[in-house]
Order: C-alpha cells, then structure tokens, then sequence
C-alpha cells in the first residue's frame, strides 16, 4: 500500500445499508464477520478504485 493512510475505521448506525451504499459504488467488501463478544464489522478494499485505502465499518451498538 504504501506510505500514508492505509486504514480507516468508522462505527456506523446500520452496517447493513452501508455495505449496500459502498456496493453500488463498486466497492466489494473484503473481509466481513462478527465476534463472540463485539459488534459486526466489515472491511473494503478501495485500491481498484484508486482510493488507496481500506475502510473498516463497525456496527454501533446502543447503549441502555
């Protein structure tokens, strides 16, 4: 990848229709699961899009 950014993460309130959003785009997810004891996440390579970077999404959880 290179010098520079090369991962930036974000928690997001519906993992499911970003993943869809990034989809339309073009942006196939790379690596996608769910731990035993955290939220679900999902990476995205963007380097065929020249974005030179990968997006890591985390499902936000809800505090009660």
């Amino acid at each position: 990848m290179g010098e520079g950014v090369c991962d930036m993460a974000s928690t997001v309130a519906n993992l499911e229709q970003e993943i869809k959003k990034l989809s339309q785009k073009g942006i196939e997810i790379a690596f996608a699961g769910k731990s035993k004891s955290g939220p679900a996440f999902a990476y995205f390579d963007t380097r065929e899009q020249n974005g030179n970077v990968m997006i890591r999404l985390i499902q936000r959880t809800l505090k009660n």
